[in-house]
Order: structure tokens, then sequence, then C-alpha cells
């Protein structure tokens, strides 16, 4: 399991899920590889991080997909950002495995992707997070990994 999913949204709901299902008993350990549900394993089930195309296997759709352009209050104010079309003189960051985030939101929202691509990468979206935060640049993020965050308005969205 990935640590960016569990630490922010897996963990804060295991005790429900321990009041609701005590006779279940979970297990954490390292991702390694995708499973191979054909071959029987010791295990019931996987969270695993992909589009679900896995053979011999029932795959649910948990969490994730929705995403939120992030930064700090401050750099909304400095540059300013008020509509998308701002983002177009802001430092995006970038993930590394998602190369593709900025462009396909630029080009879900009518934008010019041109420089979709461009600015600072991680590979880890928790260091994107901080980076917002920061005021090093504007992320785009899966909302489930920064719900807390944006409650407490840092960082928050900006439009």
């Amino acid at each position: 399991m990935l640590a960016q999913f569990g630490v922010p949204w897996l963990f804060p709901r295991l005790g429900h899920f321990k009041r609701t299902l005590p006779q279940v008993s979970l297990n954490f350990v390292r991702y390694q590889h995708a499973h191979d549900f054909a071959t029987p394993h010791e295990f019931d089930a996987a969270i695993q991080y992909s589009y679900g195309n896995w053979p011999s296997a029932n795959a649910r759709y948990l969490i994730g997909k929705e995403t939120s352009i992030v930064c700090s209050p401050q750099l909304r104010d400095a540059l300013p950002l008020r509509t998308p079309q701002d983002l177009m003189h802001a430092t995006l960051l970038q993930h590394i495995e998602v190369p593709l985030a900025w462009q396909d939101w630029m080009e879900a929202n009518g934008l010019d992707t041109s420089a979709s691509r461009f600015g600072p990468g991680f590979n880890l979206y928790s260091l994107i997070i901080r980076a917002a935060v920061s005021g090093f640049g504007v992320g785009i993020v899966p909302t489930c990994l920064v719900e807390d965050e944006l409650q407490a308005g840092t960082p928050e969205r900006p439009f």
C-alpha cells in the first residue's frame, strides 16, 4: 500500500472499520508489485494504485481520481490567481509519474497547454503538497490526499 494514500485517507478511517468489522484482520505491507489474483495467496484483498486491469480480480474504484488545484494563500494573492487562465503565470508543480496531469486539466478547462509540462518535478504527492504550502508553486493533487489541509486553509484552492 502506498503510504501517501494510507496516512492521509485510509488510516483515519481504520477505527471505524475495526468497530464495524472486528473479525477482519488487516496487515499493511510494502508495495512490491501488482498481484496475480489467479494464483492463491495468503490474502483476500489488496489496495493497489493503478487502472485496475488485473486478470482474475474484481477491481473496485475507491478514491483518488478527483483532483484539486492547490497553492498557498500568499502565492494566490501575490500572482494573483483568480481564474484558471492566471495559471499561465504560475510555477506548475509536476508529478513525474503523472506527466500529463496539468495538460489534461488545462485541456478540460479550455486553456493553452503549451506550458503544461514545465515546472519542478516531484515523485510524491506529499512533496507537491508541501511545496505548494510553502509558496513554491501550484500543484494538482488527488483531493483525498489533501482534504484535511484544505479544511485548515493551507494549502487552499485558488479559484
